[in-house]
């Protein structure tokens, strides 16, 4: 049911008229009944309007709004609006020519996705022929692409133009990518400024609101503090990534570093507060000690030193039989596999760059020399074959641009390549990674600010490791309490290069015949972490429960 989904929360408005009188009483009411420290309280009171927690179901959103009410708070439930994220893709060099202003996705009544924005002109001159590409990923790998010319041409300098577009509704997507270029193919850098909402506010009945206020007379039982669950005020922040209407643009509340967790969806607002754990945490997060971290860090050595993928091995003849003329043209090599294996299909990609490596250092190509090539998913092989003819250009733009820089942060550089076309995240951190193996001397990457990137499989592996407890540390994208405790293993283990762990613990999580941390009853003989592996959560899937649960 809807009520039942994790999808509300509670927002602290205001103690009365927020008077010097009425926030003391307040706070003089909670900490008698639940035991708390005062200070904690005057922290929560001060610093209204203030999120007190989210990620509840109506029911424990409602108890949690009676009992603050009851202590004379405004409060409100406020629920999530539900919306796949959309992002603009920002190829272009700048400055920048057009500014994204408004984008919103909904179903039509024939149950078809409806995609409508509006974009403007901020250039000093006319912009002709403008194609929006629209991209739909599930997680971070290609699906299928729409392309649609912006009604209004050309559109003059601070002038809008439309543009709507009508997806397949059975398609399911996680993230939509917005391109904007001309019919040259040339790409604009964008900006975005759309003014974004993610929550709405819930009308809650008098009746309900009224239920069983507390008394002042009863006496509650002490809610323990407690570290079980760690977090910090960077989870709780209000971090609207995903799409919704346009609307003006309103303060968001503070949020609170406060736990309320309900053990039962029937609790009446007395016990929900006075059963729970009310936690305040640390602004730092401790890291636990783990005892094979040293074991961890040789298997992860051991993965890179031993892998010997095909597109390594060609590699290496390439380079013992002096086929490979220069670093630029070793760059242009990988950029090219990298494009190529959009779904993690090694040997189709493989394929694909051991045709058109003899065509990949030339400039004046024509489309018919381009020999017909292996494709991915929702691409017919011609307009595979059509598109990589379209991006051999910026393939090679950004490696001599590369090349010629010399020296990069890891993040920058991952955006850089995206300015290829198809070239996706994933495939960008994979060419990110390989270029300190192969061309260290000419380019030099800074990782140690590397952000791990975390799928389901790495979700899995570290549950089982015990890096993550799914129960409570759960990934709800960048800064919630899954991802800070991952990212904070990585730093831990590897300081200069964080990302280090990401691709052998991904893999080992991955549901393939190579992969051996399967969603239940893993399969760990072979496995990298066997020897000192402690293997939690075996006869659970940890990533359903701690990502999708």
């Amino acid at each position: 049911m809807e009520e039942e989904k994790e999808q509300y929360r509670v927002v602290l408005k205001s103690i009365g008229n927020n008077t010097k009188e009425e926030v003391e009483e307040f706070c003089q009411k909670i900490s008698k009944n639940l035991n708390l420290p005062s200070s904690l309280i005057k922290k929560i009171a001060h610093r209204n309007p203030i999120v007190l927690k989210k990620n509840l179901t109506l029911k424990k959103a409602e108890a949690l709004a009676i009992a603050f009410k009851s202590f004379g708070a405004n409060v409100v439930v406020e629920k999530r609006i539900p919306s796949p994220m959309i992002q603009v893709e920002r190829q272009g060099l700048p400055p920048p020519r057009l500014v994204l202003e408004t984008c919103s996705l909904r179903k039509t009544p024939e149950k078809n996705w409806l995609l409508v924005g509006r974009v403007k002109n901020i250039s000093q001159e006319p912009l002709k022929d403008i194609w929006v590409i629209i991209q739909l990923f599930d997680l971070n790998e290609l699906m299928t692409f729409e392309e649609i010319p912006l009604p209004i041409n050309p559109i003059l300098p601070n002038q809008l133009s439309p543009f709507k577009a009508l997806l397949e509704g059975e398609l399911e997507f996680q993230k939509i990518s917005l391109l904007f270029k001309n019919l040259e193919g040339t790409s604009y850098f964008v900006l975005d400024q759309r003014k974004r909402r993610e929550w709405e506010e819930v009308e809650i009945p008098e009746s309900v609101l009224k239920m069983k206020p507390f008394r002042e007379e009863e006496t509650l039982e002490k809610v323990p503090l407690t570290s079980e669950r760690e977090t910090t005020e960077e989870e709780e922040k209000i971090r609207p990534e995903e799409m919704a209407p346009y609307e003006e643009e309103k303060k968001e509340p503070e949020s609170l570093v406060l736990d309320f967790s309900a053990s039962s969806e029937g609790l009446e607002p007395k016990e929900l507060i006075s059963e729970e754990r009310l936690e305040l945490v640390e602004e730092k997060e401790t890291s636990p000690p783990y005892p094979w971290i040293e074991e961890f860090r040789a298997a992860i050595e051991t993965y890179y030193q031993t892998k010997k993928d095909g597109f390594t091995l060609w590699i290496k003849s390439l380079q013992t039989e002096n086929f490979i003329e220069s670093p630029y043209h070793l760059l242009v090599v990988f950029l090219s596999y990298s494009r190529f294996n959009q779904k993690e299909d090694d040997e189709k990609a493989l394929e694909n760059t051991q045709k058109v490596f003899p065509f990949l250092l030339r400039s004046n190509l024509t489309l018919d020399e381009i020999p017909e090539m292996e494709a991915p998913p929702f691409f017919s092989r011609e307009v595979w074959r059509t598109l990589f003819f379209r991006a051999l250009p910026k393939i090679q733009e950004v490696a001599k641009e590369i090349l010629e820089k010399r020296e990069w942060k890891a993040e920058e550089l991952e955006q850089f390549i995206q300015i290829i076309p198809q070239m996706g995240l994933n495939n960008s951190r994979w060419v990110v990674r390989r270029i300190p193996q192969w061309i260290l001397e000419d380019i030099q990457i800074d990782f140690s600010n590397t952000y791990v990137s975390i799928g389901e499989g790495l979700y899995r592996v570290a549950s089982r490791l015990g890096v993550v407890n799914p129960q409570f540390d759960l990934y709800r994208g960048k800064n919630s309490m899954g991802d800070l405790k991952i990212q904070a293993f990585a730093k831990m283990i590897f300081p200069d290069n964080p990302m280090r762990i990401e691709e052998p613990m991904e893999k080992l999580g991955r549901e393939g015949e190579e992969a051996h941390c399967f969603p239940i009853d893993p399969k760990c003989v072979g496995c990298l972490f066997e020897s000192f592996c402690p293997k939690f959560y075996t006869e659970i899937n940890p990533s359903e429960k701690g990502m999708m649960g």
